[in-house]
């Protein structure tokens, strides 16, 4: 299952809870409020894409690579992290 469809689907496969864990504390880390405009987005109706965007600022690419590079992991990309 790619990155993106960790927003998309009704249930995360075991494989993504560490993904998605740390990359959400990546995101509140950068900046609390941005990540909190991004969740208040998403709970509006907001597509998580659009949010990520306009209410985090950055692109999930973007996001991504910044968070890859947080850990060291260069040149991270959403469809690099596929469990399949």
């Amino acid at each position: 299952m790619p990155m993106h469809d960790i927003f998309d689907s009704d249930q995360m496969v075991n494989q993504q809870y560490g993904i998605v864990r740390t990359l959400t504390q990546y995101m509140i880390r950068t900046d609390r409020k941005r990540y909190v405009d991004f969740i208040n987005g998403v709970k509006d109706g907001m597509k998580w894409q659009d949010g990520l965007r306009k209410n985090y600022g950055v692109p999930l690419d973007t996001l991504v690579d910044a968070h890859g590079n947080s850990m060291c992991v260069m040149g991270l990309q959403p469809n690099l992290l596929d469990s399949r």
